[in-house]
């Protein structure tokens, strides 16, 4: 198989056959991405949680994307590869007939690269002009569009009550699969943090269509926010491990600031493992590993329901 940057004129290489084309085009719902629920009976309800391998699912399913399921690591980067060139050849460049397809390839790989972290348009323009792509702000932004119709790659923007506020700040990108993003990443910037935090957001992503991420008066980050019609609000923040002093402390100094501005009494930390309830001055942080977390997220309904974990 050819790599990404094998293009022909306008068109991607055709290295992949019509039937898995066919299989991945808009994988899932309208509207909602293709993800498995863990299944409970493949959950480890002690708690207990040693010697597993987090990021190839907390109940040991490697991927969102079914046909990779219990396939070999070479293979299913393989198929993965092939994910993408059919994503990017079949949505993208031949759907909206695309005169720059490797400028495309380019901004998808280096948004997967880079995935759970914050981007602007502007800043993705540069970039491409830096690899000789001369490609205009609006173009960017019709391809981070379409990226998201075709479910592979998704905006957050950040919460706020000013629309032209919220459309001008930093933006932060995820991938519809996390083991999608360490079959295609360089492997650099991509750590096992962004993935479990991008794990976290296609969780929710399935259930709320608008997640945001929120920043505090002091310019402290808290991962998501899920509106609920009540105006109550799910915060969630992703932190691998608790266990360093100024992580702990970083991180729930974060999530306090945001439930005091956002007036909530509840907050989440998803970890890797750790489980513990804190109470602070401002409400109760449920800190629960990954696992726990996406098994007793609701079916449907609104983010209250996920605040029952915390009353358990």
């Amino acid at each position: 198989m050819l790599p990404v940057s094998a293009l022909t004129g306008n068109r991607f290489y055709r290295s992949i056959s019509n039937d898995r084309g066919d299989q991945i085009t808009h994988p899932g719902l309208p509207g909602k991405p293709f993800i498995h629920r863990c299944s409970p009976a493949l959950a480890n309800r002690n708690g207990s949680r040693q010697g597993h391998r987090l990021y190839r699912c907390p109940t040991k399913r490697k991927i969102n994307l079914p046909e990779v399921a219990g396939l070999d690591r070479n293979l299913r980067i393989k198929i993965h590869q092939e994910y993408f060139h059919t994503i990017l050849f079949r949505d993208l460049v031949e759907r909206h007939d695309i005169p720059h397809p490797k400028a495309v390839s380019d901004l998808a790989h280096w948004l997967v690269d880079n995935a759970s972290s914050l981007y602007s348009v502007n800043n993705l323009t540069g970039y491409l002009k830096s690899l000789g792509h001369k490609v205009p702000k609006s173009a960017v932004s019709d391809y981070l569009a379409w990226f998201e119709d075709a479910y592979f790659l998704f905006t957050v923007r950040i919460f706020d009550a000013s629309l032209a506020r919220s459309n001008t700040n930093p933006k932060k990108i995820y991938c519809v699969d996390h083991a999608l993003v360490k079959s295609l990443s360089s492997g650099i910037l991509v750590n096992s943090g962004h993935l479990l935090e991008n794990l976290v957001f296609m969780a929710l992503r399935r259930l709320y269509p608008e997640v945001s991420y929120f920043k505090t008066k002091t310019g402290r980050e808290v991962d998501f926010v899920v509106p609920g019609r009540d105006r109550s609000r799910m915060l969630v923040q992703v932190c691998e491990s608790l266990v360093e002093t100024q992580t702990r402390k970083r991180e729930m100094l974060a999530l306090t600031e945001a439930m005091s501005e956002l007036g909530q009494k509840t907050g989440t930390i998803v970890t890797k493992s750790e489980d513990e309830r804190i109470s602070t001055e401002t409400g109760t942080i449920e800190v629960v590993p990954i696992w726990r977390f996406l098994l007793e997220l609701p079916n449907q309904g609104s983010p209250n329901e996920n605040l029952k974990m915390a009353k358990r």
